[in-house]
């Protein structure tokens, strides 16, 4: 068993025994991919940008983990919804091995110290998600790319949001995000959400030296007290404007 270290398959020999199977000659997913759990978002995005379902993909149009695509400024940009959860953005790492240079991510998490319907835009993640930990040393906080995540911010300020910059804490468990944990992240890793993606985001970006931003939208409160906003105005108002958010945000990054 010696020298058997690796890994017994990767994404790349999966991508090659499915395209294989299914006939497809070229696998392509451009060079920007922008992905979200939530299929509101997904289904905005489509419409905003016009994307086109995309069959130069292992996954065919209509099936999970599908891609819509868009050509701006030259480059290919996709569109993929995920399922909930770190383990479906495992997924991502199926992309990151064709070439996509930037992942945007958007979603939406509990507030800490914000409010509902406030942005959002995570510089970093604190990984209690099942994910992480293989691509990253265990404990070990992620980030994002300082320069995305400034084009992240004065996108979503030019919409008129309040928008917050800050970690975000990422776990599988949100019926245990216990108070006192929620009060040590807030004050002390500056910690202004919860959810349950972004830090498997960050950290296979990170593993794949890969640029990643995320945007988030607050649904809901869990620091310094708990309330739920899912379906309030000014929540739904905020989830209204993420297309034009990433629209203004890649005007911006496609622009330099």
């Amino acid at each position: 068993m010696s020298g058997r270290c690796g890994p017994v398959f990767t994404p790349r020999d999966w991508i090659l025994y499915e395209s294989k199977r299914k006939g497809i000659s070229e696998v392509d997913v451009g060079e920007i991919i922008v992905i979200t759990p939530i299929e509101s978002i997904h289904r905005k995005l489509i419409e905003y940008f016009g994307a086109k379902e995309w069959e130069k993909w292992i996954y065919p149009p209509g099936e999970k983990w599908s891609i819509h695509r868009r050509t701006l400024n030259g480059v290919g940009v996709s569109f993929m919804r995920i399922g909930v959860g770190a383990g479906e953005a495992g997924v991502l790492e199926e992309v990151l091995v064709l070439g996509v240079k930037q992942v945007v991510f958007a979603g939406i998490g509990g507030g800490l110290g914000v409010e509902i319907g406030d942005i959002v835009v995570p510089y970093g993640a604190i990984c209690e998600d099942g994910l992480s930990q293989h691509y990253i040393p265990l404990g070990i906080p992620v980030e994002a790319s300082r320069r995305l995540v400034e084009a992240m911010v004065n996108a979503s300020r030019s919409r008129g949001l309040k928008v917050h910059v800050g970690r975000v804490w990422t776990t599988t468990a949100p019926y245990r995000e216990h108070f006192w944990k929620a009060e040590e992240y807030y004050s002390r890793w500056e910690c202004r959400a919860v959810e349950m993606e972004v830090a498997a985001v960050y950290a296979l970006s990170t593993y794949y030296n890969v640029s990643s931003v995320a945007l988030l939208v607050i649904s809901d409160l869990i620091y310094p007290h708990h309330e739920f906003g899912f379906h309030s105005k000014v929540y739904e108002n905020s989830l209204k404007q993420v297309p034009a958010i990433i629209g203004e945000y890649l005007k911006r990054v496609l622009s330099t």
